[in-house]
């Protein structure tokens, strides 16, 4: 349904002091209108109504900012909800027409969005859910159930507009050199959508540990060569020596620091199928059923061996036992420490991260189960300079950029944000009707960058 007009009039002022300018989107359930004389963005939705109450429902932090509030006009009561213009809502189908593609955690997240979607209203047109990034959730449109074609929807998203479902995971990545393989996959599991011949299956060759690089971190990359990739790359000579393979190895450090990304790095190089342990979806409220699913899971990988199990966030299931107080959460853990025991006997790499390596339980860091410990701190600026280059080298750029007035100015800061300034740069670049990224484009990008 078209609207010629915002349901409020032009100049009226919502909730957070935003005044109504033009339209911008519009359906039955909601409509954004442009904010005059500034680049915020209104969201307005008629209440009561189902649009409304998800929004209200799903979003009550916003009131605290005074960005989400209600008026009435004539025999109409709306919610409105100011965003930025970063921000700006917009359905999911329209989100491939943005001018740059989403990078990995854009894109995750959005599939997370996408997924607790269909969880709430499993029969919603997913192309015309309006989604909120900010809050990281999509709201159904009530009028539009329509079925659609989710699979050319998720290629779409992934690759800019391209609608070709027969792509494989490698001919997306030359498309959005942002994303690994590991992500597409992790991207399309967070959909539902399984995709033939899309799993990663095991590759009997290993690739050589000279081809593994991880840009930024040169200790934790000669690691895995040394202790991952090197193994299975000459198992046979490690074999007849009677070398183990690597038992649990336990990533640590403040959040942001790159932890994750480094072990994705690693899963898409080895090419192995790959577990995610989310205490989201395996933990239970009911007593031994969360250790039941580990176990399960831990079975799966056996059975498809060599493989990886990857656990984020380690320290929200294996806290000290000691502090515990609950008999079957002691002997969740004890079950969990069994089966890393076993995990490279049986073909089977455990990766964990953590930010709070104090609150494991102490039995988990001892050999045999976790045999590596290390700790991935936030990158200082030659480690930053790297990551720059390898960033840039997949856009276009101006040779000769001032590289290590940048690096010294995000020393010291997540990896994510080095990844934003990429993105942001290129963003701004393209609105200031430049074809590459120049030294301008990445200083107003840090100057963007919240402090802390």
């Amino acid at each position: 349904m078209s609207h010629a007009f915002p349901w409020l009039p032009f100049g009226m002022e919502v909730s957070g002091g935003a005044k109504v300018g033009r339209l911008v989107k519009d359906s039955t359930s909601f409509q954004v209108v442009q904010a005059q004389g500034g680049s915020e963005f209104i969201l307005l939705s008629k209440t009561p109504g189902p649009f409304a109450n998800e929004v209200e429902g799903l979003i009550p932090d916003a009131s605290h900012f005074d960005r989400l509030g209600r008026i009435n006009f004539g025999a109409d009561d709306f919610i409105t909800l100011i965003t930025s213009e970063d921000d700006c809502p917009m359905c999911v189908g329209d989100i491939p027409q943005r001018s740059t593609l989403l990078s990995a955690k854009e894109l995750l997240d959005l599939a997370t969005a996408i997924g607790d979607l269909n969880v709430r209203s499993p029969d919603a047109n997913w192309s015309e859910a309006l989604y909120l990034q900010e809050f990281n959730i999509a709201i159904p449109v009530e009028e539009n159930n329509a079925p659609e074609n989710r699979d050319v929807l998720a290629i779409s998203l992934l690759t800019g507009g391209v609608e070709d479902t027969s792509l494989s995971s490698s001919q997306i990545g030359a498309v959005n050199r942002w994303i690994t393989k590991f992500e597409i996959e992790k991207f399309f599991n967070l959909l539902g959508i399984e995709r033939h011949g899309a799993k990663r299956k095991p590759d009997s060759k290993v690739r050589s540990p000279d081809e593994f690089a991880l840009a930024g971190r040169p200790e934790l990359e000669e690691f895995f060569r040394e202790y991952v990739i090197d193994h299975y790359w000459r198992k046979d000579k490690y074999d007849a020596l009677g070398v183990k393979p690597p038992g649990g190895i336990l990533l640590f450090g403040p959040p942001g620091s790159g932890k994750t990304y480094a072990v994705n790095q690693l899963a898409d190089f080895m090419r192995w199928p790959v577990y995610d342990i989310d205490m989201g979806k395996v933990g239970s409220p009911y007593i031994h059923q969360t250790s039941v699913a580990i176990r399960k899971l831990f079975e799966t990988a056996f059975e498809n061996a060599p493989s990886m199990i990857l656990i984020d966030e380690v320290d929200a299931f294996v806290g000290d036992r000691d502090l515990a107080g609950q008999d079957h959460k002691v002997e969740e853990i004890s079950e969990f420490l069994r089966l890393i025991e076993a995990a490279s006997e049986r073909g089977i790499i455990v990766i964990a991260t953590t930010n709070r390596k104090d609150a494991i339980d102490k039995a988990i860091k001892r050999r045999g189960r976790f045999d590596h410990l290390i700790e991935v701190g936030y990158p200082g600026a030659p480690e930053i300079m790297s990551v720059l280059e390898a960033l840039l080298a997949e856009r276009p750029y101006v040779a000769g950029l001032n590289l290590e007035t940048i690096s010294e100015k995000l020393k010291n800061r997540a990896m994510s944000d080095i990844a934003w300034i990429v993105n942001e740069a290129a963003r701004i670049a393209v609105k200031s009707e430049k074809d590459q990224i120049d030294d301008i484009c990445l200083m107003q990008a840090v100057g963007r960058l919240p402090s802390g």
